[in-house]
């Protein structure tokens, strides 16, 4: 019986084709779906080796970890392993494991986004707009710039170091 992988998420996202073809060509069976259920997980991961997920997932419970016989890994993309039952799992002998480092550098562009989202006020003028009240007396804010100014990271994990090194300048 080959090594079997299957993923389970919430949102289901297509499945890149390339992952597809590298699992093949390593002999891991691979099945992904949308698994709204225990029962769903249950018939999806019966026999898997290994069960893959993204972001939070109620099916993935230690009632139904205790009912696949041959995992041994649960691994999660992103960032935290809070929604998955390390506890459980680890008196099942199945590893836990996540991938924080994938998630890091879009989440590093977001803080970015926000920064200049409030350095630029878009939220004020943008609600301003909406209200059809640009350039209306009440609207006019100091404007600040982003030159010649410090940023300071509380921390200095991936996210912070992808931050750093986007607005080094």
């Amino acid at each position: 019986m080959s090594f079997r992988v299957v993923l389970t998420v919430r949102d289901l996202p297509d499945v890149p084709g390339w992952v597809r073809e590298q699992l093949a060509e390593s002999g891991i069976d691979f099945a992904a779906r949308n698994c709204k259920s225990a029962d769903d997980f249950l018939a999806l991961a019966a026999e898997a080796d290994a069960v893959w997920t993204m972001g939070v997932n109620s099916v993935i419970t230690p009632e139904t970890l205790a009912k696949l016989p041959r995992c041994k890994a649960v691994m999660r993309s992103g960032s935290g392993v809070d929604g998955l039952p390390v506890e459980a799992a680890t008196r099942l002998g199945i590893w836990v494991a996540n991938t924080p480092e994938s998630i890091a550098e879009s989440v590093a562009d977001h803080a970015i986004a926000l920064l200049f989202a409030v350095v630029r006020q878009i939220p004020f003028y943008d609600a301003a707009v909406r209200r059809n009240e640009w350039f209306t007396h009440g609207t006019a804010r100091i404007r600040w710039h982003l030159s010649g100014q410090t940023l300071g990271l509380v921390g200095f994990g991936q996210i912070a170091r992808h931050v750093a090194a986007k607005l080094v300048g």
